[in-house]
């Protein structure tokens, strides 16, 4: 008996070990792959070519992000609220309403291919590949889904091995062609994420219905499963539809107006800071939002909303700086050793880049306190707002994108903290309600 006591805090400090690797990984693994994408396309076709990516890969975004900024992110916070009775059919509701609320804008690719093409400054030799990315990022829903009820559980090992296993084609395919000193085809990489998806969606799809055949009397409990995931569609169209639409736009007026070169230097800087930007946000996500959902759901947002501010902006915050004084190097080997970029236009456009940060902090507390119009309607004022200004004449420059970066998140971040405020008042009066918790 006293051994077993002895050996109770051994094992609750395997077990914290434990989850804190496997979050350091995952945390760690989203930049490091769109890292290594960038650094693959880079040597073998050029900074042209990571633009032109980056393009292919908002249009991936464009179909995908809506369902899973909406549905997944509320699937995410309702399993973390309720009992686990309630998951699986909250799982089923948001597969279902994820797939269908992104249909029509998968549909529209295929009726308007011209269009996009023209939209993302493409040749019409590259319409081709509108469906494949289209397609992707229609199918990749299901995984998005399927990682947000995982970590609404806490099951962060199941996010990152499937996230390891459907990536590791696409990174074959790119490093053969590297080696074999080959450029490779965008169509041909598509289609390798588009079957890499059938396989995963096909999979989950089977056992959604299995669970459906063998559990009839579960109709119900799953149709209650998609109306409180309903409410969050709102914020999902607005976060997950507007970002990737705009940053199409702002690549494509900066290659308009100036060139794809320059578009893939601007592309290479925000990716750059995407190594600190991802892993914030990530721990923000995997972390944070069960425990910020709970801390709203009992009255302690304000403390959750700091404890995350010292923990993950500060430091944000501090490799930002170390990334500025230290970009020489670090872009040189992150892309290759011609590319040059002054101080001054790194400076703008890593200090958006902070303010950013901190106001995705800001947003995952709206979604903690079920905000959804609130969300809907501060995301005009993120992206999109930064798309205007490109289009209204910032794109002559990279400083001039850079001024509107900054200026468009000293906005955002206002905005976000007047939301928060107002509504944590009111939410004081008419608390969340946990009649389902």
């Amino acid at each position: 008996m006293a051994q077993n006591q002895a050996d109770t805090p051994k094992l609750h400090k395997h077990a914290h070990w434990h989850s804190a690797s496997i979050l350091a990984l995952l945390v760690l693994w989203g930049p490091a792959y769109r890292a290594l994408l960038d650094k693959l396309w880079a040597l073998s076709g050029g900074m042209a070519l990571v633009g032109q990516w980056a393009q292919l890969q908002s249009i991936m975004d464009l179909i995908a992000a809506p369902a899973f900024v909406g549905v997944g992110m509320g699937l995410t916070v309702l399993v973390a609220q309720r009992h686990a009775d309630q998951h699986r059919p909250l799982l089923v509701g948001a597969m279902l309403l994820g797939m269908a609320s992104a249909l029509p804008f998968a549909a529209a690719t295929l009726v308007f291919p011209v269009e996009l093409t023209q939209l993302l400054g493409f040749s019409s030799n590259e319409a081709r590949l509108i469906p494949l990315a289209a397609g992707a990022g229609y199918l990749g829903i299901a995984l998005g889904i399927l990682n947000g009820y995982w970590l609404g559980q806490r099951r962060t090992g199941r996010v990152l091995l499937v996230s390891l296993a459907s990536a590791m084609p696409t990174i074959v395919y790119l490093l053969v062609q590297v080696l074999r000193q080959g450029i490779p085809n965008p169509a041909t990489l598509l289609t390798i994420v588009l079957l890499t998806q059938i396989v995963i969606a096909g999979v989950l799809v089977y056992q959604s219905w299995q669970w459906r055949i063998t559990e009839p009397a579960q109709l119900a409990p799953m149709v209650a499963g998609i109306k409180p995931l309903a409410p969050f569609i709102l914020s999902g169209l607005a976060t997950g539809l507007l970002t990737p639409l705009s940053a199409i736009v702002i690549r494509s007026a900066m290659a308009d107006q100036m060139d794809w070169a320059a578009a893939g230097m601007a592309t290479a800087l925000w990716r750059a800071s995407d190594w600190i930007l991802s892993i914030a946000n990530s721990i923000l996500y995997y972390h944070f939002l069960p425990r910020l959902s709970l801390d709203a759901a009992n009255g302690n947002l304000p403390k959750g909303l700091q404890r995350a501010t010292i923990r993950v902006i500060l430091p944000g915050f501090i490799a930002l700086v170390l990334l500025y004084l230290f970009q020489d190097p670090i872009l040189k080997h992150l892309y290759t050793a011609e590319l040059e970029v002054s101080h001054g236009i790194s400076a703008l456009f890593w200090g958006g880049d902070a303010l950013r940060m901190f106001a995705g902090l800001l947003l995952f507390g709206l979604y903690a306190m079920h905000a959804n119009r609130a969300i809907a309607l501060g995301e005009w004022l993120s992206q999109p707002l930064l798309a205007l200004f490109v289009t209204l004449g910032a794109a002559t420059s990279l400083i001039g994108v850079g001024l509107a970066h900054m200026a468009t998140y000293i906005v955002f971040v206002a905005l976000n903290l007047r939301l928060l405020r107002t509504l944590w008042v009111s939410m004081r009066i008419s608390p969340i309600s946990r009649e389902h918790s």
